[in-house]
């Protein structure tokens, strides 16, 4: 097993330990337009924690939920961000952004509707709500995390 593969496992084990049981570590770090290998787990402290706690949101989203959720985008290095034309001060650099999908369209009217509740109450540190016009099964959601925006919420 190489360190990549063991800093996978500890932080699966963390998000396990987070009560993160419906979404893994490699579709949270998982970049589809990379060269092997496809999963970059964030190597700073803070990266770690913002990743753990964006988790829990979706994860609590998810049980309310009560379907599943797909994961589009998650952590991005800031070269694969940059690679894939994502915001220069984009969370997800920050591994404190998730882009999640509904698996149709009555789950994905019902997701936006508790995420937009969750958000409202500031739930799980909540801080960015994004909504896709040509994408309607998809959120953005993203957490306080240092050098971050307050809350925010818009459609893109």
């Amino acid at each position: 097993m190489d360190a990549q593969d063991q800093s996978l496992d500890d932080l699966q084990t963390a998000l396990l330990a987070a009560g993160v049981v419906n979404f893994t570590i490699q579709e949270i770090t998982f970049l589809p337009k990379a060269k092997p290998p496809r999963c970059f787990v964030p190597d700073d402290a803070q990266l770690v924690k913002n990743l753990i706690r964006v988790s829990i949101l979706a994860q609590a989203i998810r049980t309310e939920l009560g379907a599943p959720l797909s994961v589009s985008s998650g952590y991005r290095p800031a070269w694969y961000n940059t690679a894939v034309g994502g915001a220069p001060s984009s969370a997800h650099t920050r591994a404190a952004a998730l882009d999640l999908n509904a698996r149709n369209s009555d789950e994905a009217l019902k997701l936006r509707s508790i995420a937009e509740s969750l958000w409202r109450a500031r739930a799980h540190n909540f801080a960015g709500l994004g909504l896709y016009r040509k994408a309607p099964r998809r959120i953005h959601i993203d957490v306080l995390h240092p050098g971050g925006k307050d809350a925010r919420r818009w459609w893109y």
